[in-house]
């Protein structure tokens, strides 16, 4: 990961480098390049029936496209479509704005796949096929709320990145961190808007490469306090006064475009 996937997030919008692609919508308007951008569901000029036959289309159709490597979504997605894109030969990336879904075990047919951003998803019921997931560099959740035991993700022993986040309107409960002690490749952690729920980030100590920290911040002063113990983190949200003097918090920023 460079050092902007790093202080920005893999996923972070550049269209400059076309990141993502023009929105797609018609079969006919996809290029043939590895990189497709769908929004095929929520088509406010379409009637229900229409609507079906275009996803129905698409989903006839992704298992084909071998040369796409990264795929964004931005409308809904729903099960089918999940089930779908899993068959897709050489995916790398997955960015789903938001979704119905309700499982995401269909995912270890992907083993190609290193990047997973899954927006808004509150329907999902297991996350255990992770543990399985071990290709993955990148892992983003949001709004997962009936599940708070993120155990399997500690089997992901090659992430670098990893959110595990609330929605705007919703907080995302996170039982502990210990999990996340074991990820000592992971370089960047985002937990906004989120609630750990024995109020610990010790876990978080032993990472030693971790560069970036984003969080909520509604835990105990002491806990905060004590990530000025891990020397390599430079950006993130952490108010500077809780950390040693030589951590500069977000200061490079701006000067990375």
């Amino acid at each position: 990961m460079t050092e902007e996937d790093i202080v920005r997030g893999f996923w972070f919008f550049n269209p400059e480098k076309e990141w993502p692609p023009k929105k797609v919508t018609k079969l006919d308007e996809y290029n043939g390049g590895d990189k497709l951008n769908l929004d095929i569901t929520q088509q406010t000029n379409l009637s229900a029936y229409q609507q079906t036959k275009l996803v129905d289309k698409w989903c006839d159709t992704l298992p084909k496209l071998s040369k796409v490597k990264y795929l964004w979504f931005t409308s809904k997605v729903n099960q089918k479509t999940f089930d779908t894109v899993c068959k897709m030969p050489n995916l790398e990336g997955i960015w789903i704005k938001w979704s119905s879904i309700k499982t995401i075990e269909r995912m270890v047919k992907i083993k190609s796949l290193k990047h997973f951003h899954l927006g808004s998803s509150s329907q999902i019921e297991s996350i255990t096929c992770l543990a399985n997931m071990n290709s993955l560099i990148t892992l983003e959740l949001e709004h997962i709320k009936k599940i708070n035991e993120f155990e399997p993700i500690s089997k992901c022993l090659k992430l670098e990145g990893l959110a595990i986040e609330g929605s705007m309107w919703s907080t995302q409960e996170i039982k502990n961190l210990k999990p996340i002690e074991k990820l000592k490749n992971l370089k960047y952690l985002s937990l906004m808007n989120t609630k750990v729920l024995d109020a610990s980030l010790k876990p978080l100590l032993k990472l030693e490469e971790l560069k970036r920290f984003d969080s909520s911040l509604n835990l105990p002063s002491q806990e905060i306090t004590s990530l000025k113990k891990i020397k390599t983190l430079e950006f993130g949200n952490v108010p500077a006064e809780y950390l040693d003097v030589k951590i500069q918090v977000r200061n490079k920023l701006k000067w990375i475009k």
